[in-house]
């Protein structure tokens, strides 16, 4: 009996070892577990913001497309609109006059209301049967340079 009771006894020396091994074992995967489920918990969460990151690009991408567009379709515009002020300032000159020799302060303090008569009665009252409307008029912006200088010119 005493082989068996050292078979035995044995035997119950391997159980207990193997009990204390896997209480050990466990007490050391509590931490592990619990740092994995973090771990996860966080691939997760970052899954999720990768997610909403790639949504928010292609939204991006969707609206700079869009704003290219705009910009062209601007420029295209500005385009357009820059030619016909060209072309408008250039029709705007056609209607200019340029008078000269016009003795200097003949116009009074009044030039529009003096070009308004002055012009009908060069041209002759056959070309203005009213007078004419004139929205601007002045003398040419250069300074006088003295009483014997020939007059500036009217525009």
């Amino acid at each position: 009996m005493e082989g068996n009771m050292s078979l035995q006894t044995l035997w119950d020396a391997i159980q207990q070892i193997k009990t204390d091994m896997l209480t050990h074992i466990d007490s050391k995967m509590d931490p592990i577990q619990s740092s994995l489920s973090r771990i996860h918990n966080s691939l997760s969460s970052l899954g999720d913001q990768v997610n909403l990151l790639e949504q928010c690009v292609g939204a991006n991408e969707d609206n700079v497309q869009e704003c290219v567009a705009r910009v062209k379709q601007l420029e295209k515009d500005n385009s357009f609109l820059m030619s016909k002020v060209d072309d408008l300032e250039n029709r705007s000159r056609r209607s200019n006059l340029r008078l000269t020799g016009i003795l200097e302060s003949a116009e009074g303090s009044d030039i529009i209301g003096f070009m308004s008569r002055l012009i009908p009665q060069l041209l002759g009252p056959d070309a203005f049967p009213t007078l004419p409307i004139i929205e601007r008029a002045h003398r040419s912006p250069t300074a006088r340079q003295n009483s014997h200088a020939s007059p500036r010119g009217t525009s």
